[in-house]
Parts: structure tokens; sequence; C-alpha cells
């Protein structure tokens, strides 16, 4: 059963590189498993071209930032897509998850049956800048953790 743990966002925005770091932390805590089936990505991506990552797979784990109207910076929720709200995309040229989704399975397209969201509240995520706010930097080994946990077979 081949899983595809992705980090998203960008390194270079700030906190929105988040998902990135807890990738990192990831490979530390898999160093000591021998799990082929487990693929581990970094990725800017969203809409349509995150769908076209995700096809071969059977699980899907994505770690991302954030920001919610009244945000706790450093809070983990555990989502799945159903939990995500229903949202238009903020651009014209692309898709939200859920539609992008959609549109692959009505395409044939061969889609992880089980989808989990690590999503994680941040502060800033248009700075240009590499580092992370403190709230957010407590959160990276503790997600990679719980990942980790998801992970053991």
């Amino acid at each position: 059963m081949p899983t595809i743990v992705l980090g998203l966002g960008n390194p270079y925005l700030g906190d929105d590189g988040v998902g990135w770091r807890v990738i990192d932390a990831l490979e530390v805590l898999l160093k000591s498993t021998s799990r082929e089936d487990i693929h581990i990505d970094r990725v800017s991506l969203g809409g349509l071209a995150l769908m076209e990552r995700l096809v071969g797979y059977d699980r899907a784990i994505l770690v991302d930032a954030f920001q919610p109207v009244s945000a706790s910076p450093g809070t983990v929720h555990r989502l799945t897509v159903a939990d995500l709200p229903t949202l238009h995309s903020n651009s014209a040229h692309d898709a939200s998850l859920q539609d992008a989704l959609l549109l692959g399975e009505r395409l044939g397209a061969v889609l992880p049956k089980e989808i989990l969201i690590y999503a994680i509240e941040v502060n800033k995520t248009w700075t240009l800048e590499e580092g992370l706010s403190p709230e957010v930097i407590g959160s990276v080994d503790r997600t990679a953790q719980a990942i980790f946990l998801d992970l053991s077979p």
C-alpha cells in the first residue's frame, strides 16, 4: 500500500514553510525504518497540480500551513478532505482540492482512498523570510511524531 507524505508550502514565505520543515523532521524519524512503501516530498502545489501528484497512491498525508480568521499559531489540526471548508479556489486558474479530486476521479485517475491533512495554524505567510515564528517552530516535531505514528504498520 504505497503512501505519499507531502509537505506543502513555500519555505521562503515565513510560516508557510512549516510543511517542508515537518517533512525534514519526519525524514529523521523514518531513517530508523526500512519502509519502501512511504514516499516523501516537498511541493509548492495546490489544486489540479496537487491532485496529479497524488495519482497512484493508496494513501496520502498532506502537511500545510493553515491561517484561520482567529489563529492560534502552532495549533495542529488533523483533518480529512471532508473536514475542509467547501471553498472556491483563490485563483481563477485553478481548483480547490475537493474539486480537483472530484475531477480526477471522474477522469479515472487512481487517487488515494485515504487522505489525511495536518493543518498547522500559522502567523504570517506572505513575508519574504526563511524562518518560522517561535510558536510554529514548536509544532514541527510534534506534528512529525503524529505522522510517524499514523504511518506505523
